[in-house]
Order: C-alpha cells, then sequence, then structure tokens
C-alpha cells in the first residue's frame, strides 16, 4: 500500500478496545499489517478515556483464554500477565484498576506493533 492509510481516530479505538485490530487491517491496510503502524494516529490517553468511559472493570477478564497480555482482579488487586503456551511468562502487580489497565495498555500496544503516542 503506497503511503499512509488513513484510519479514523474514532475506529482505531473502538478496533483496539473491542479486540478487532484485524478488521483494521483488512479494511484499511489491504490486508499489510505493517501499514497499520504507519496510519496509526490514536494516542495513549485517548484510547485509555474511552476504556474509562466505557467502564474500566469490562476489560478485566475472569480468566485467561489464549495466549497473550490479560488483566484480572486479584484477591489484593489486579495483575498484568503474559500467557505464552499455558504458564505466565510475565507478571506484574497492581493494587488499583487504572495503573493496571494503563500497564496492559501499553502491553497490548507494543504487542500488536503499534506506536504507543502520548
Amino acid at each position: 500500500m503506497a503511503g499512509s492509510p488513513h484510519i479514523p481516530k474514532e475506529e482505531q479505538i473502538d478496533a483496539f478496545l473491542a479486540g478487532g485490530i484485524g478488521r483494521l487491517v483488512s479494511r484499511y491496510c489491504g490486508g499489510n499489517w505493517s501499514d497499520l503502524s504507519k496510519g496509526w494516529t490514536a494516542h495513549k490517553a485517548e484510547i485509555f478515556e474511552e476504556a474509562k468511559r466505557r467502564g474500566l472493570s469490562k476489560f478485566v477478564a475472569l480468566r485467561p483464554t489464549s495466549e497473550g497480555f490479560w488483566l484480572l482482579e486479584t484477591e489484593t488487586g489486579y495483575v498484568v500477565f503474559y500467557l505464552e503456551r499455558g504458564a505466565r511468562a510475565y507478571h506484574e502487580e497492581f493494587t488499583e484498576i487504572e495503573p493496571a489497565f494503563l500497564h496492559w495498555l501499553d502491553q497490548e500496544l507494543r504487542v500488536s506493533g503499534l506506536p504507543v503516542l502520548g
């Protein structure tokens, strides 16, 4: 794809929070995942604000169902971890949901190959 794809920021945020990044790649990048980061303009703060509007607790998983980063509630707060081949390969604990969500957001952006803006 020539140049950077124009992907509306609202669609970027919604796709990220809804787990539908693949839709953006298909629709705006002609299926080329490497072009997604070229058209990514959503800032971390914007994604966070929309997640707060939707309710941060909606992003807390009951249990991990596949490999990847997960945000779970524990008896003492929250944990962000990476599940790989059934084992936790990375683990970070938090007492409050906002810093836990922000950490999860950073990790998800990076693993998706997206820039962490702002």
